[in-house]
């Protein structure tokens, strides 16, 4: 760690070597800081400020000539942003500093941060290295007083400065991942890895190595002169595809119309958890040409990045944007189908109280108690998602506003009878929440219907929260219903 006081900054102004700049360059170049802040970083940027208890924390990126905000945690509405010469001396420095006091530092003591509003006093930062060993941005903590940052302290900076740099990194290989799949799409005519040809008569003719290693447990099948078919009876017969287990000749029928008439690619698993893509192409002479590609190592990667992508890391439930691509999805299917469908939007009642009394460690396991109890109280065909903070989202498909509201009241009395193990303390805490009902209406798009909800969420805080408050078509009804506890 770095401790700047007066007159130890010496050649702390250094230019950045060009391989730094080449670097950053190259991160631009991968539009790495084009992310959603709030999402990625805002989470780092406020347990910042919660470590050091200051008022302000910021994370930049920088692209080689200027920082670029990424987050931000304690700027008020229109406050003027600290100066960026504060994480100059981290980039330049590329360690972790501590400046105790601005105002007796030979350069930012004539800083206007410094000078005037907003009157910075200390700084903490870090920076953040890339796996090249480059710094690509700084992570740090202002204070309006002088003060003084321990080593656990500047230790979780630093902690914080590297889980940002992972972010980034993981986006990157998202990134890579989904380039490299449809490279494979190209590539797969060209560079074939298992290569297979069926006669005019569909009679095996050629095949290679690689086929018998793609292929292990029924491998004894593949004798030149059998047909497809026979081929596929006794593979199956292996038990060499899984989605074939319990109906074998429905699978080999439908396999069979897909070799006779290709038409692009498909996917297959074998019994041994292998993926494999499978092309296959007729010749002019009426010979069938097929490939095989594993790709059991790319649909990994897709299944863990889907993951990331979709699950809120807190609580485990959808995250934002997939619950409401659920929502979506009901919409699209309620103008195809007959049926109905319906949605909670739930808010936890004082939950900064809780924050703010018993602490976030008790405020984030609040969040996970309330959605593991959420999701044994709605179906397996419902859906739950965290639509940001302590705002969740369940959508109910096939239940009308009656339904919903029972279902809404039965959460609402299982949640208030938690109780919430405070962290450090031998004592327990409750919470309650108020939630929203709507059901779409007919030609209503998911818009509206989520501002109904919405707006009964309002109601239900009026009504004193710790209650249930649905929307009702007054065409339909007289009144509204609502569910109080």
């Amino acid at each position: 760690m770095v401790v700047l006081q007066p007159d130890s900054d010496r050649g702390a102004a250094k230019s950045m070597n060009a391989r730094g700049f080449e670097a950053i360059s190259d991160l631009a170049t991968r539009h790495l800081r084009h992310i959603d802040a709030e999402d990625q970083f805002g989470r780092l940027v406020r347990l910042a400020r919660s470590i050091f208890s200051a008022p302000i924390a910021i994370l930049t990126l920088f692209d080689g000539t200027e920082h670029l905000l990424q987050a931000e945690s304690g700027l008020e509405p229109h406050q003027a942003m600290p100066d960026m010469a504060f994480c100059d001396f981290v980039l330049h420095n590329t360690t972790p500093l501590m400046i105790a006091d601005a105002r007796t530092h030979t350069q930012l003591c004539r800083s206007s941060s410094v000078r005037h509003a907003p009157f910075i006093r200390s700084y903490c930062g870090a920076p953040m290295v890339d796996s090249d060993g480059v710094v690509i941005g700084t992570i740090g903590v202002f204070d309006y007083e002088a003060l003084g940052a321990d080593e656990s302290q500047m230790e979780s900076l630093v902690d914080l400065s590297r889980i940002a740099v992972d972010e980034l990194q993981l986006k990157a290989a998202k990134r890579e991942a989904e380039d490299a799949r449809r490279r494979l799409f190209d590539a797969i005519e060209a560079l074939p890895d298992g290569f297979i040809l069926f006669d005019e008569d569909d009679r095996l003719a050629v095949f290679n190595s690689r086929m018998l290693e793609l292929y292990s447990e029924s491998a004894g099948s593949l004798k030149i002169g059998k047909t497809f078919e026979e081929i596929m009876r006794e593979t199956i017969a292996t038990g060499q595809y899984r989605d074939a287990e319990g109906r074998e000749e429905e699978w080999l029928q439908d396999r069979l119309t897909r070799h006779r008439n290709p038409a692009g690619m498909m996917e297959q698993q074998t019994s041994d958890g292998r993926w494999l893509r499978i092309y296959e192409k007729k010749t002019d002479t009426g010979a069938t040409v097929g490939f095989r590609v594993d790709i059991t190592e790319l649909k990994l990667r897709e299944a863990e990045l889907f993951e990331l992508a979709t699950r809120d890391s807190l609580t485990g439930v959808l995250t934002r944007r997939a619950i409401l691509d659920d929502v979506q999805r009901e919409h699209v299917r309620l103008g195809r189908y007959t049926s109905c469908c319906s949605v909670l939007i739930i808010d936890v009642d004082h939950f900064k109280g809780v924050n703010d009394i018993f602490g976030h460690q008790t405020g984030d396991e609040a969040l996970r108690r309330i959605c593991a109890q959420a999701k044994t109280t709605i179906r397996e065909a419902d859906s739950l998602g965290r639509l940001g903070g302590e705002e969740f989202l369940v959508v109910l498909p096939d239940t009308d506003l009656n339904g919903a509201m029972i279902t809404a009241e039965r959460l609402r009395l299982e949640i208030a009878a938690l109780r919430i193990a405070c962290a450090d303390r031998k004592e327990s805490v409750s919470v309650t929440v108020s939630i929203g009902v709507a059901e779409f209406r007919k030609g209503e798009n998911p818009k509206s219907l989520l501002a109904r909800g919405d707006q009964c969420l309002y109601q239900a805080k009026l009504n004193g929260r710790n209650c249930v408050h649905g929307d009702v078509d007054e065409g339909e009804w007289s009144e509204s219903l609502m569910l109080r506890g």
